[in-house]
């Protein structure tokens, strides 16, 4: 069986794998650079494999952020701290 690595290669360059590459991903530089390569944004439907469509809900119109700061009250936080529309702290 051929690892996830010689899937990709294998893909890569149009070979027949022992399986389906279900996924890749890829640093911000190196998307940039396959993109250019391909000379198309779509780089799973170029090369053919999965890539997931999130489907989420809506907050009703005129309905205000959530406000998530009572939950880090009591926690000390780098200056510069955001609190994101998830509640998740993100410290620069």
């Amino acid at each position: 069986m051929m690892t996830d690595l010689e899937v990709f290669r294998a893909t890569l360059a149009h070979k027949r794998p022992d399986r389906l590459l279900y996924k890749a991903s890829f640093t911000p530089d190196l998307l940039r650079r396959v993109k250019e390569h391909i000379g198309t944004d779509d780089v799973a439907g170029h090369y053919g494999y999965f890539s997931p469509v999130g489907v989420g809900l809506k907050a009703p119109e005129g309905l205000p952020p959530l406000d998530f700061s009572k939950y880090w009250a009591n926690e000390t936080l780098p200056e510069g701290t955001t609190i994101n529309a998830s509640g998740v702290a993100m410290v620069p």
